[in-house]
């Protein structure tokens, strides 16, 4: 039998923003400031997917209708206390900054399923996601600068988040009928982590050569807790992450780097929510609590060249990622498959990034950057034997137009290429992106811009292993266009912005 399935979408979106800045000088050498924000999305969406099922002889022998319609909050907050006091020699002083950030989102959806053939009464089934998340932020930072040129800096961070994740479902029932909520799909997760860092970095003239090392030590605390289920994970660990850089500059133009570092990225909280959620007949999806944070060591050696407009530069690298996260997809019966984030053995990368960027006429600018590397990774953590890697790429292009003092017009292309995934690869795509602004004046103004103008973003996921074998296609339901006002109460002319956001 042949399954044909066809997707059609509208989402409206308006979006409201704030912020607020004071600044106060407490003496000649003490500076306060106070700065807030506040944002606020509501969206609206409307999505129809319509599935056909056929006989060996092309003949209809299922149609359904799933209509789902929704609406989505999603608002953000936050404030940031900042003191500053200098020191006796221009650039030393001391800072201290206390930062707050809280998030909410709520996601209602209703589902309404309709059965042409063979027919029967239709069913409604409701569903809701609900996450909330606080930040809470403390820094101290010394900076010391020496008659020999030298600059030590020295600080230490707090940040503590905590978060929670809520979904709910109801069983289908007819409409009128009584519904149950579905056991197989609500629960509720509570995350908290807790980072105490404290870093020093020294910078040393070396003429010709500039020295900056550095040494990070961090103490990280984090509780996963499965409410519906009862289930408690937690992890601490101290892991240190050094640097080491080398500057030069050769004439008045150009300049040369060469750097190590090692830095970290850890799992998004929600990958970490262990209940197994099923997410339609064929598919489970399940969050792992022992996630591990990535590492990722890198070399790299640059050179750029900047002469007024225009800016060159290219860089050489090599890194190595421990513990990247990846998702596997595992059959659990021969119609059902369960997937879930886990940690790769290791992956190692090289390549040659490339920049470029110039004013082709009076008020026309582009912007040119492109990576080709190579990459392998090695999944036999995971049961997978065999090393694997590929040649891929990916490049970014940007003109930009401006029109008068007051118009501003973008063009922006994106496009990537094949990705390794432990179990086959993940093919990426060419999007087009356009941007205008028109600025009324120097704080206030308009902005339009259009995602993906040709509809061509997609993803293709190919799985191809002894237990598995799929090639699913993901592609965004049409454009994106996006209208905003922007109105800023201080009245500065220097701070108009060139770049425009695309979704």
């Amino acid at each position: 039998s042949d399954r044909e399935f066809q997707a059609n979408g509208e989402d409206n979106r308006v979006s409201k923003s704030i912020d607020l800045r004071a600044d106060y000088e407490l003496s000649e050498r003490d500076r306060f400031s106070a700065s807030g924000e506040f944002y606020r999305r509501d969206a609206g969406s409307h999505l129809e997917e319509n599935t056909l099922l056929l006989d060996t002889d092309g003949d209809a022998i299922q149609r359904s209708q799933r209509v789902r319609r929704g609406d989505e909050v999603d608002r953000e907050s936050g404030m940031v206390l900042d003191w500053r006091h200098s020191g006796e020699k221009d650039g030393d002083g001391l800072t201290v900054t206390v930062q707050r950030a809280e998030s909410a989102e709520r996601r209602p959806l209703r589902f309404t399923e309709n059965f042409f053939l063979p027919a029967r009464p239709p069913t409604v089934q409701d569903q809701g996601f609900f996450e909330e998340q606080v930040r809470t932020e403390l820094a101290i930072e010394n900076e010391k600068r020496f008659d020999s040129g030298g600059k030590f800096l020295a600080g230490y961070e707090l940040v503590d988040d905590d978060a929670a994740f809520k979904i709910a479902q109801t069983t289908s029932a007819e409409p009128g009928q009584p519904s149950a909520i579905d056991p197989d799909f609500s629960n509720l997760f509570r995350y908290t982590q807790t980072n105490h860092a404290v870093y020093a970095s020294y910078e040393l003239p070396l003429a010709p050569w500039t020295m900056l090392a550095g040494l990070r030590l961090e103490r990280v605390d984090l509780e996963a807790r499965q409410v519906t289920t009862a289930q408690r994970n937690r992890q601490d660990y101290v892991s240190a992450y050094p640097s080491l850089h080398f500057a030069r500059e050769i004439g008045e133009q150009q300049s040369l780097t060469f750097s190590y570092s090692r830095r970290v990225s850890r799992p998004a909280w929600q990958d970490m929510n262990p209940f197994r959620v099923r997410m339609d007949p064929y598919a489970l999806q399940e969050g792992n609590p022992d996630l591990q944070p990535t590492e990722v060591d890198a070399l790299e050696a640059g050179w750029s060249r900047e002469a007024g407009q225009r800016s060159l530069s290219a860089t050489l690298y090599a890194r190595r990622s421990r513990d990247e996260v990846t998702y596997v997809t595992t059959p659990i019966s021969p119609t059902v498959v369960v997937t879930r984030p886990e940690n790769l053995g290791e992956s190692m990368s090289g390549g040659l990034e490339l920049a470029a960027s110039n004013r082709l006429m009076t008020n026309v600018d582009f912007r040119l950057s492109g990576n080709v590397y190579y990459n392998e990774i090695d999944a036999s953590n995971l049961g997978f034997d065999d090393e694997r890697s590929t040649i891929g790429y990916s490049a970014k292009a940007a003109l930009t137009a401006r029109i008068g003092e007051r118009h501003r017009a973008q063009l922006n292309l994106n496009t990537s290429g094949k990705r390794l995934t432990p179990q086959g690869y993940r093919r990426g795509s060419t999007v087009l992106d356009m941007g205008y602004r028109y600025q009324l004046r120097s704080n206030f103004s308009l902005t339009a811009s259009v995602s993906d103008v040709f509809e061509t973003r997609r993803d293709r996921i190919v799985m191809d292993t002894p237990e598995i074998s799929n090639s699913i296609r993901i592609q965004q339901a049409g454009r994106i266009v996006f209208i905003g006002v922007s109105w800023s109460l201080a009245n500065d002319a220097n701070k108009q912005s060139e770049s425009f956001e695309y979704e």
